[in-house]
């Protein structure tokens, strides 16, 4: 299991398993980004884009900040830090 992270791990890989959350977590690379931002840079709809949000922010990727009445979208970096350690764990393991 993946200490410290807020569902597990499998919520994570489904969350990556798809290109569309993929490309959001490219956007949120850059910047962060409100849901209406996202919507019109993918060109999608407000249901979709739902969707995609709620399975990134479920599985710990994201962020999601109340601003008002909108809500900001961030990466997590600890989020992404606790994966990239598991990973390397996993390699070092193997390698032994």
């Amino acid at each position: 299991m993946l200490y410290n992270f807020p569902m597990g791990l499998k919520e994570v890989f489904s969350a990556l398993s798809d290109s569309t959350r993929l490309r959001i977590l490219e956007m949120l690379k850059e910047r962060d980004m409100t849901q209406k931002e996202i919507k019109e840079r993918l060109g999608m709809d407000q249901p979709a884009v739902s969707y995609h949000m709620d399975k990134l922010v479920r599985s710990g990727l994201v962020l999601a900040i109340k601003e008002g009445r909108q809500v900001r979208y961030s990466l997590n970096m600890g989020a992404l830090d606790i994966i990239l350690e598991y990973i390397m764990r996993l390699k070092k393991e193997e390698e032994s």
